[in-house]
């Protein structure tokens, strides 16, 4: 009866937390002249309330309408705008409802992969999450947001439940919400079915050479494809957004600090029996350390990718929200104990470092995007 009512407990705890995020949402505001996405994505809900566009035509000329050239390949997220511009009048609306379906992913991942978090590490995953995966663009990007914290669940499920069908399902979900959600999910296949840790070096030269494949291939007529390359070269390219860069290189910073600690404690010594006894000492985790060895080989392998894409300040930047939404998991890697003093030591100091990239993350965020929250 008292283990039913200590689940019951931490059940409430998370929803209250998906509670706190829609809060926070309902205080999100922008002006007309804002630049940010939400007016944007206001726009066009005006005008498919005002205009009376039937649902086929808005999806048949979503490119127009959107003034963006690869609209018409999100469906998924067309057709959501399309029924809240219908069904509501007020486009906020829209902003509470995403922001309820992505925080409560995100609640799931961290209720489901551990029993019990310290203090201290309830602190740090807030503070990745918030850091990396901005608020102000989960309530005002929507799209990027929205299909980030979706495959994020939907890898979650891949490694650590094996609900094949609902991960693929996930997976179109996002993509058809936002295609960048196609460099995490094809990381994560990649390594899932091949998890050899020299995967990171394979991943590490391939996206090096990613600029010239994109040169040979935006030569050709390839429908999706050269749609997709179209986006990449849009958040790559002079055009791209350079506004606040301090996303940029936070992300980079982070990867080479995770980079670090993963080469340290499991890329040299994984295989050592020294190490593997640490394993032991894990308290309230429920999956095994096979489990987990691949899940951290994806986080390194996507880490190698983010950083080899140096060249788009835009693009590390949304590939980098994956780092916040997984941050349960993220932190609880960083906090696994060590049974010798001198990881004990390398450990701590690798977790005093982040702590200030999280702390001037987040101080940042706050600084850049507090107005359109007072």
């Amino acid at each position: 009866m008292q283990k039913n009512g200590v689940i019951r407990l931490r059940k409430y705890r998370y929803v209250l937390i998906v509670l706190m995020a829609i809060l926070l949402a309902l205080m999100f505001h922008v002006s007309p002249y804002d630049n940010m996405d939400f007016v944007r994505h206001s726009r066009v809900m005006d005008l498919i309330r005002d205009s009376h566009i039937s649902l086929k035509n808005f999806l048949l000329n979503a490119d127009s309408i959107n003034k963006n050239e690869t609209s018409s390949d999100t469906w998924g997220f067309n057709i959501l705008e399309y029924f809240f511009a219908t069904t509501f009048k007020n486009n906020y609306v829209f902003v509470w409802f995403l922001t309820a379906v992505n925080y409560s992913a995100l609640a799931y991942i961290a209720y489901d992969y551990k029993k019990g978090y310290k203090l201290e590490e309830v602190l740090f995953a807030i503070g990745l999450c918030f850091g990396y995966l901005p608020f102000v663009h989960v309530v005002s990007g929507l799209r990027t947001g929205n299909a980030i914290c979706l495959v994020t669940l939907s890898i979650y499920l891949l490694y650590f439940k094996k609900r094949y069908l609902i991960s693929i399902f996930l997976s179109i979900i996002a993509i058809m919400i936002h295609s960048i959600v196609i460099i995490p999910i094809f990381v994560a296949v990649v390594v899932y079915f091949i998890p050899n840790k020299k995967i990171i070096f394979v991943f590490g030269g391939a996206f090096l050479f990613l600029n010239v494949v994109i040169k040979i291939l935006s030569n050709f007529s390839l429908g999706f494809i050269t749609r997709i390359i179209t986006k990449y070269n849009r958040y790559t390219g002079e055009n791209q957004f350079k506004g606040y860069k301090f996303s940029f290189y936070g992300a980079l910073v982070f990867c080479l600090i995770y980079l670090f600690f993963y080469m340290c404690f499991d890329y040299f010594k994984y295989n050592s029996k020294k190490y593997n006894n640490n394993f032991k000492f894990l308290r309230l985790n429920k999956y095994n350390k096979e489990i987990k060895e691949k899940f951290f080989l994806f986080i390194a392998s996507y880490s190698v990718v983010i950083i080899c894409n140096y060249n788009g300040y835009e693009f590390v930047h949304r590939l980098s929200y994956l780092i916040g939404a997984f941050s349960p998991i993220i932190t609880s890697y960083f906090y696994e104990p060590k049974k010798e003093l001198e990881e004990q030591a390398v450990a701590f100091v690798t977790r005093m470092a982040l702590m200030l990239l999280i702390f001037a993350m987040c101080a940042l965020n706050i600084f850049h995007y507090k107005r359109f929250f007072l």
